[in-house]
């Protein structure tokens, strides 16, 4: 694969120059490109630099950790499978932007020019910022977030409803949510309902207290689904503690305990937790090259127009997905949506440059967060802009459209419903896996394109 960007060598430096340069091959940016690879009289010079050799299915990682899922490795596939027909791929990292000058350096020693730059490398995944988190993981602490680790949640909930069943004693499952941006916003939520019906059909839950640890001030960014799942976890007897960060794990000097979390409230003062199962979900933050470019803004995301994807600072410069500073959840549902318009948008500027007259689409705010209440049943959460600024994100339903009664009582997607469990178990993975690469998926619009694609694309 890299043989073919070894471009003219110059002392050791290896150059090479591209029309458009993705960074990052995750879902966003197969996104992208499956859909650059189809509009109609571009030559299709697309290349993608991600240094990892396999590509990951995020998403089905909460289904692996609540035991759902069996093996782990069918959230796996080779990387160079998913890589749209058309594009190509360097295994490298990058270490180094320069959009001032239209290049940017890669780990590999090569300098890559561009003319049009599409920024996706997501977030970073930071355990080692919990202090006692990395040596525990997988033993006495689980993360969903980590590849390494997403199926030692399963094993340790079953342990802990082991000695349940064994036990009287009063038991303490631990669930923790970070105050910063995080992938999937809903994830915590999720296993902690998981959990929390697992223990309930293996009748141990009365012996297992479910404690949801978060320090944000609110259970969910949207007030509606933050209003339902406010009542779930009230029904459920799961209690909430909000503005709690936790900053250590630490072993239990009696030894009655797996571990104590230790967290660090609002008003500074930290808090010991004994617990004998904590899910732990790390801080997350952008990646380095980006955090020391120009790009970003004073929190390390790229700066954008948060309707059409473009940098604020450079022309020919696009970013979306986790990486962007755009105000809405970091979610694969809202990653698919913006590749759409990005695409479009990025024709829209060939367009341009080329001197033909081309306007740009407008980004939403549309993002998913199919959250999963039980097994078996789905909260089909899914929102978009408030057309407000300023104000919360209002309702986007796909589904719950009708003004029938009967009708949305079938449909009502305020409701956990087992009519949206397929989506999640089966029809998202198939998606991604099967059609995002082949630019047969367009996020919301399902299996048919938006109008202002369609015009573009090649039939």
């Amino acid at each position: 694969i890299n043989a073919e960007y070894m471009g003219s060598q110059s002392l050791g430096k290896m150059e090479a120059h591209h029309d458009v340069v993705v960074v990052g091959c995750g879902a966003a940016a197969v996104q992208f490109a499956a859909q650059m690879m189809r509009i109609q009289g571009w030559s299709g010079d697309l290349l993608l630099i991600d240094p990892s050799d396999t590509h990951y299915y995020q998403p089905g990682w909460t289904l692996v950790g609540a035991g759902i899922w069996a093996d782990k490795t069918v959230t796996a596939k080779p990387m160079e499978s998913v890589v749209p027909s058309g594009a190509k791929l360097l295994q490298d990292a990058v270490i180094k932007v320069d959009p001032e000058n239209n290049r940017l350096y890669t780990k590999g020693f090569r300098e890559i020019h561009y003319k049009f730059l599409i920024l996706t490398p997501g977030m970073k995944v930071e355990p080692s910022l919990i202090k006692g988190l990395e040596e525990r993981l997988g033993t006495q602490a689980c993360s969903n977030y980590l590849y390494e680790s997403v199926h030692t949640t399963a094993k340790q909930l079953k342990t802990l409803v082991a000695r349940a069943s064994a036990a009287m004693a009063p038991f303490e499952a631990v669930f923790t949510n970070p105050s910063g941006p995080v992938k999937c916003g809903g994830a915590p939520l999720k296993i902690t309902m998981l959990a929390d019906d697992f223990f309930r059909k293996m009748g141990v839950r009365d012996r297992i207290a479910v404690n949801y640890y978060s320090g944000l001030e609110t259970i969910f960014g949207q007030p509606l689904w933050a209003r339902v799942l406010n009542r779930l976890f009230h029904a459920r007897q799961m209690s909430v503690y909000y503005s709690h960060e936790l900053i250590e794990l630490k072993d239990d000097p009696s030894k009655r305990k797996q571990g104590i979390a230790v967290f660090r409230r609002k008003d500074g003062k930290n808090v010991e937790v004994p617990y004998d199962f904590i899910h732990v979900v790390p801080p997350q933050c952008p990646v380095e090259f980006l955090r020391n470019s120009s790009l970003v803004d004073s929190t390390g995301f790229v700066d954008v127009d948060r309707f059409t994807l473009q940098s604020l600072r450079f022309a020919n410069v696009f970013a979306f997905g986790d990486c962007a500073n755009l105000p809405t959840s970091k979610t694969a549902a809202a990653a698919y949506a913006q590749a759409v318009v990005a695409a479009h948008n990025v024709a829209a500027s060939m367009r341009r440059m080329s001197g033909a007259t081309a306007y740009f689409e407008n980004y939403d705010g549309y993002t998913s967060c199919p959250m999963t209440t039980a097994r078996g049943k789905l909260l089909l959460a899914e929102f978009k802009y408030n057309p407000e600024a300023g104000k919360p994100s209002v309702p986007a339903c796909t589904f719950d459209r009708f003004h029938s009664k009967f009708l949305h009582s079938v449909f009502d997607q305020f409701r956990p419903r087992r009519m949206y469990w397929p989506l999640k178990s089966a029809m998202f993975p198939l998606a991604y896996w099967h059609l995002v690469p082949r630019g047969r998926w367009f996020g919301k619009h399902g299996l048919l394109a938006p109008s202002y694609l369609r015009r573009l694309v090649k039939k």
